[in-house]
């Protein structure tokens, strides 16, 4: 297997005007969130041939949505126990008595 280009300034200069551009969504509309950003970003360089550029930004974006997976669990525990709390306040308040005392 013969061994990948170096990565040049050259490279990294292009790859960071290309970072600078707002990049189409999901929607199609401009964005600047770095998910998008990077997303837009690999396959602009799996197309230039730059394969170690192509790598180390596949890997980013991997730790990245680690990173954001305890996030993501933490957010959904929440809501559930927010979702528990109600179900048992509902439940409460059921048991009451209601009309003219």
């Amino acid at each position: 297997m013969p061994a990948p280009p170096p990565v040049t300034p050259e490279m990294v200069a292009a790859l960071a005007r290309f970072l600078e551009q707002p990049q189409p969504d999901r929607t199609g509309a401009p964005s600047l969130g770095l998910e998008v950003q990077l997303q837009a970003a690999l396959g602009w360089l799996r197309g230039q041939d730059k394969g170690p550029l192509a790598d180390f930004i596949g890997r980013l974006m991997l730790r990245l949505a680690q990173d954001g997976l305890s996030n993501r669990v933490a957010t959904q525990a929440a809501r559930l126990e927010l979702l528990t709390l109600r179900a048992a306040r509902e439940a409460e308040d059921g048991g009451r008595l209601s009309g003219a005392a």
